[in-house]
């Protein structure tokens, strides 16, 4: 998964809660699509999505670490 790629949320594997939450007021949930904004390889692997809306708002946006969550890549950045 790289920089700006669209993925699906697949599973989720911990429990977010609004801390979690950066940006917008909705937690991830399965199925959701974000775009991937951020990857990080030092100190640790992650990853910074956003998931929008539609209208172009905020449903949320958070860091994922590795065991997060799985997800399915829907658009690549190419």
């Amino acid at each position: 998964m790289n920089q700006y790629d669209v993925v699906r949320i697949t599973a989720l594997h911990r429990d977010f809660e609004d801390s979690d939450i950066w940006l917008g007021s909705k937690l991830p949930a399965l199925g959701d699509k974000a775009t991937i904004i951020e990857v990080y390889e030092s100190p640790l692997a992650a990853f910074d999505l956003e998931s929008v809306a539609p209208d172009g708002s905020t449903n949320w946006a958070a860091t994922f670490e590795p065991g997060d969550a799985e997800f399915e890549v829907v658009q690549q950045n190419t």
